[in-house]
């Protein structure tokens, strides 16, 4: 028997996604029979589109800025999709700091960048920097959309370079925010599966395995439809990612809330509307906090958010809206103060930059400052994410802030916290302020590490002697530090901290 190695990559959850378009609850549909016909003996060979990809990765420690962790080794697949361009996860190649790309057989190597990254999506393109290497290969193209029951294949890398192939069929759909749909497979017969393998389906890309149970035989896959919306959308720069509405739901199953809101008695369906994104689409078609969700892109939403779609049956009503092609409008009807109304709402693409707390984040270490050992930096969800389980291990007031950001910060500003505290004689007293909000540094209210900068250029004077004056949202609200001393020991801590 073959021995196998496993292709390795590591996978991230953002966890809790705010605003993408709806609430955002993980929804799934009763999983299908497999089918009797095993799926039709592929025509292509994976060294025509499979490579090995090789990353050298080096993440920063986001809880003390300066300090890099181990480097790390990854070793995965890629696929090529277009001529010289190869897609895998994104989270494979993060904090990436060199690429490498190798053919299954270990002819030929190159050296490769990145072109387009898709964190939400879990998606990303690189190309290969040395043209030869795509002699002999072929793009391979990408599948419609697979119906529960569909009989699909991938292949295994053995230890000599060699491959297996081994069957399988699409479970069910799931909706889990981070990919944005994911699809489940059984597979048969397969002794080890390995994540960043393709999913194939009548010799075209039906999926990319980003995790697998090794004893259920049970892999999870980003869809077709997925990667189809990602490639159109890089094929188009500059790239703008995946729609949203701007809007949270509550699941509105409770009966007395139904009767208040003069729901008629016969109806089983929406979802009640919490939260209204400012200047979001859902804003500007007219939706309103306190309305009820009844349908959306014309599919019913039940109580719990969910529609049946024709191709992934009971599923988050986010997914029509996350799929939905550039301005294209989607109809929906909402109940409002005891009757229908009708309104059109156009998604747009997801901008980082209009949320206070980042759901994703560059590469590259965070900006921080230091001053006389206070470190502060800007909340992100990458920050957050530090802690394992980190809704419930995260500093609660970040966690809370970050899960109600829009309805705590305006558009534009930041949420700026005291990171760490290292020890000096100007934090002496201060060890328990870590993690607090910073509001005020010298009088001026902070939002954003660029405050912070401009604040430092006024310290406060009193008896002819300079402090900086730090207020905090939270008890004990007031820090001070001397200025001359912060100085001094500035000098020490770039010695103690390079």
């Amino acid at each position: 028997m073959k021995r196998t190695f496993l292709i390795t990559f590591i996978t991230t959850s953002l966890g809790f996604i705010l605003n993408t378009g709806c609430q955002l609850l993980s929804h799934t549909q009763p999983a299908v029979p497999k089918q009797d016909t095993p799926p039709p003996t592929s025509r292509i060979s994976p060294n025509e589109f499979m490579v090995i990809a090789r990353i050298t990765a080096q993440p920063p420690n986001l809880r003390v800025p300066w300090v890099f962790r181990d480097i790390q080794t990854r070793v995965g697949i890629a696929l090529m999709i277009r001529r010289g361009h190869f897609l895998l996860p994104s989270s494979f190649i993060r904090y990436a700091r060199h690429i490498e790309l190798e053919n299954i057989d270990a002819s030929q190597k190159t050296t490769a960048h990145l072109l387009v990254d898709d964190k939400l999506a879990n998606l990303a393109i690189v190309q290969a920097e040395d043209p030869n290497f795509i002699s002999g290969k072929k793009p391979i193209a990408i599948a419609s959309p697979l119906k529960r029951g569909s009989a699909i294949r991938t292949w295994q890398i053995n230890d000599d370079k060699s491959t297996t192939a081994a069957s399988g069929t699409v479970r069910k759909y799931i909706y889990n925010n981070f990919p944005l749909m994911q699809c489940e497979i059984d597979f048969d017969q397969f002794s080890d599966i390995s994540p960043g393998l393709p999913v194939i389906y009548q010799d075209k890309l039906a999926g990319i395995i980003i995790s697998a149970d090794k004893e259920s035989k049970r892999a999870t896959a980003i869809p077709p439809e997925t990667i189809s919306h990602f490639l159109a959308d890089a094929d188009a720069p500059p790239y703008h990612g995946f729609p949203r509405l701007g809007f949270r739901a509550l699941a509105l199953k409770d009966r007395q809330l139904r009767r208040y809101l003069k729901l008629p008695p016969q109806s089983r369906n929406g979802i009640f509307i919490s939260f209204i994104q400012p200047n979001s689409p859902a804003e500007k078609a007219g939706l309103k906090k306190n309305d009820v969700l009844l349908s959306l892109a014309q599919y019913p939403v039940d109580q719990d958010g969910n529609i049946d779609h024709p191709i992934y049956g009971k599923i988050d009503v986010a997914v029509p809206i996350l799929l939905s092609t550039p301005k294209q409008k989607l109809s929906c009807t909402v109940w409002r103060d005891g009757k229908e109304l009708k309104l059109t709402i156009t998604p747009e693409p997801f901008a980082p930059q209009n949320y206070p707390i980042p759901m994703v984040s560059s590469d590259e270490p965070p900006p921080y400052f230091i001053i006389g050992g206070f470190v502060f930096q800007e909340l992100s969800y990458a920050y957050l994410k530090q802690w394992n389980d980190w809704v419930n291990r995260a500093p609660p007031r970040l966690v809370y802030y970050a899960r109600n950001q829009f309805k705590l910060l305006k558009p534009g500003q930041k949420l700026v916290f005291l990171s760490a505290i290292i020890p000096t004689p100007s934090t002496l007293g201060y060890e328990q302020f870590n993690f607090k909000i910073l509001t005020h540094l010298n009088n001026k209210p902070i939002h954003s590490l660029k405050d912070i900068l401009e604040a430092l250029q006024n310290p406060v004077n009193k008896k002819n002697t300079l402090f900086h004056v730090f207020k905090f949202r939270y008890p004990p609200h007031e820090a001070v530090i001397e200025v001359s001393q912060a100085t001094r020991e500035w000098a020490v801590l770039q010695q103690r901290l390079r």
